[in-house]
């Protein structure tokens, strides 16, 4: 008879079990489906589903075969998946020829419900009133010559420590250990706030951003704190932790507490717990930006959403030391990072993936391709126009980042890397977008391209132009001037609404400012490089006229740049535009600006 498979959910716990141990939990997990095989004859095999309704099918990684990949944990096989759907992991189990295995079975099971619970009054017993267990460890990183200035040569290192808090002792599907980024601590005080006003947040973002690690984090710091808190993971009952440890049922007794909080990330297809109609519960949810996954419970319970946003550089550079498989790194390939970085964006699990391939991930490429090629252009004018994110539904997330708006918390999408924008600006339905449109996705690729190291195929600076015809009113280039390049490195993007966001935090070096787009200030971006502030207009036109009649964004700019800066005011166009000038250039402008550039950009993939 020939081999039959079935597909297991993530179902071991403990560390490092070996490759005969992993084959009889496996047994043991499938006493029914498994009853006339040999725990011997089990070939296990680490692969990624896509599931429809009614079958399933398999990518196996071409290097789940090699031996020593094949007595892992789990937990460290995590980082042999391909993607894994909905963040689950899976074990394709092969019996030999001649076993019979039932791929359809959903036989419960008690001994993985016994392996639940053991678990989780093991992380009572650990986390219980204890303080958290931070640990570090060393990686040497390269030495930046400039601030945040990534092309440098990788043989120049020094040590960094990395803190991160360790989680071995919990359950199974806890991570092994949680880089503690600032977005975790901001999104906890801000369920703190929430929690006295309202009945619950959804935490929306990309996936494999860390949600479901932020929701571990959460769990640990209550238990610290001997709050009690229901937490459930994926389709797995929910357990009740409180003062008389972990249970699988929440009794009475939790409907009298003042008050719970109820952790829960789920599947797609999953309800949220049934504690959330209690009155005395507080719902929070981590899930990705579709509505249908949390809007039900979210409006019983009146409560808000709350946007993580996803990892800066310096965070993708830090968590890659606590990687499984990666962890005995301690230092790493810098280009391979940073290519990885610049091509799948600020998504760890994405950068993370594609560094343990040289760089690469050839499905997740060709997934992409595929879905930009069949982007409408409605949706595409959208996407480039930052437009809201419940605007972005029909988008993958393969395609935008989300990110959280300054001081309303509410999400919104951007175009995920350099890389993608310039497929979108390839892809068919780009060239029937309309001259605004066309417009609104250069200036989001100026962006990327402004704000992101170089790779192997772009140069590492851009040239300016000079311009003549200061006090003309019209400036156009000037070939024989002399104009400094803007050298290309990473700077962390922020978003802001109004002056009130640089009250407490000034404008600094080393980061990238862009104003909402309804602001229309006059400018697109600025920057600062030392003691120079260089102010960024983008354009596809031949010529472009500074700011509105009543010099508003010029006004805007007194208020935010700091006075001792000396300003740079440059013109971005495409490379094809022949002869760029500014025209009715304002004599305030031309009072507060030192000088006016031209910058000429390729539009290169």
């Amino acid at each position: 008879m020939a081999s039959r498979e079935i597909v297991l959910n993530c179902l071991l716990y403990g560390n490092e079990p070996e490759h005969p141990q992993l084959q009889d939990a496996i047994k043991a997990e499938k006493s029914v489906d498994l009853a006339h095989i040999d725990a011997n004859n089990l070939d296990l095999w680490k692969v990624s589903i896509p599931f429809d309704d009614s079958q399933y099918t398999t990518r196996v990684k071409e290097y789940a075969f090699e031996n020593e990949n094949r007595a892992r944990s789990l937990r460290t096989l995590s980082s042999l998946f391909d993607d894994p759907l909905d963040e689950h992991l899976h074990v394709l189990v092969r019996g030999h020829d001649g076993s019979t295995i039932n791929p359809r079975s959903s036989s419960s099971s008690n001994y993985r419900h016994q392996a639940l619970m053991d678990e989780a009054k093991a992380t009572w017993k650990a986390w219980w009133g204890k303080p958290l267990d931070f640990k570090l460890k060393t990686m040497q990183l390269p030495i930046a010559v400039n601030q945040d200035d990534m092309d440098i040569d990788d043989t120049l290192t020094s040590s960094v420590s990395v803190q991160y808090l360790d989680t071995k002792n919990a359950m199974i599907k806890a991570p092994d250990s949680i880089l503690i980024r600032e977005e975790y601590d901001l999104a906890l005080e801000n369920l703190k706030r929430e929690s006295i006003i309202s009945g619950g947040v959804a935490i929306l973002g990309n996936p494999g951003i860390g949600k479901t690690c932020f929701l571990w984090y959460a769990l640990r710091c209550r238990l610290r704190d001997k709050l009690p808190t229901l937490f459930t993971m994926d389709s797995d009952p929910s357990i009740y932790f409180s003062a008389n440890g972990a249970s699988d049922e929440a009794t009475s007794a939790a409907r009298r507490e003042e008050k719970i909080w109820s952790l829960f990330d789920l599947g797609a297809a999953l309800h949220a717990p049934d504690a959330m109609l209690w009155t005395n519960v507080f719902g929070v949810q981590t899930t990705s930006p579709q509505e249908t996954r949390y809007k039900g419970w979210l409006k019983l319970a009146e409560g808000q959403t709350w946007t993580m946003n996803p990892w800066s550089w310096h965070e993708i550079v830090m968590g890659l030391g606590l990687q499984p498989n990666l962890a005995v790194i301690d230092r790493f390939d810098h280009d391979l990072l940073a290519s990885a970085f610049a091509k799948y964006g600020p998504i760890p699990r994405n950068v993370y993936s594609a560094y343990r391939r040289d760089g690469h991930n050839e499905t997740y490429d060709q997934t992409l391709n595929r879905e930009i090629e069949n982007i409408t252009p409605d949706v595409l004018k959208r996407l480039v126009n930052s437009a809201p994110v419940n605007a972005l539904i029909p988008v993958s997330h393969m395609m935008i980042s989300v990110q959280r708006a300054p001081d309303t918390n509410l999400p919104y999408g951007a175009v995920l890397s350099q890389f993608v924008l310039g497929l979108l600006m390839h892809a068919s339905s780009f060239k029937t977008l309309d001259s605004v449109a066309r417009g609104w996705c250069f200036k989001a690729y100026c962006h990327a391209m402004l704000t992101k190291a170089p790779d192997d195929d772009v140069s590492h600076s851009i040239p300016t132009l000079a311009t003549s015809g200061k006090n003309t009113g019209t400036h156009v280039v000037d070939t024989h001037g002399q104009s400094p390049d803007y050298a290309r490195m990473y700077r962390d993007t922020v978003i802001y609404e109004s002056v009130g966001d640089f009250a407490t935090l000034p404008a600094s070096d080393g980061k990238y400012y862009i104003p909402m787009a309804s602001n229309n200030p006059g400018f697109d971006s600025f920057t600062i490089i030392g003691t120079e502030a260089w102010i960024f207009q983008m354009t596809v036109s031949e010529s472009h006229r500074i700011d509105t009649p009543k010099q508003k964004g010029l006004e805007l700019l007194k208020k935010i740049l700091p006075l001792h800066l000396s300003w740079r005011y440059i013109l971005v166009v495409p490379k094809s535009t022949s002869g760029p000038s500014l025209t009715n250039v304002p004599r305030e402008w031309e009072g507060a600006v030192k000088s006016f550039h031209v910058m000429r950009i390729d539009m290169k993939v």
